[in-house]
């Protein structure tokens, strides 16, 4: 089941995103509809984001995350 196609964010706007957040190691990162898991990935390593979960509809698309 999907409501919209999966499209994937490119690794710069994912960076971006997270630096606009502010993503830090004080942080708790929910990202629903994490599609391939990059936003949750990449705030984990690059940005030591202390948790990140990450919920996702589509079983294709958990499987890769």
């Amino acid at each position: 089941m999907s409501c919209a196609p999966f499209v994937s964010s490119p690794h710069d706007v994912v960076r971006k995103m997270l630096e606009v957040a502010k993503a830090s190691k004080d942080d708790v990162l929910v990202d629903l509809g994490c599609g391939d898991g990059r936003i949750l990935s990449t705030a984990v390593k690059d940005f030591g984001v202390k948790a990140a979960f990450g919920y996702e509809i589509r079983e294709d698309l958990f499987k890769t995350a």
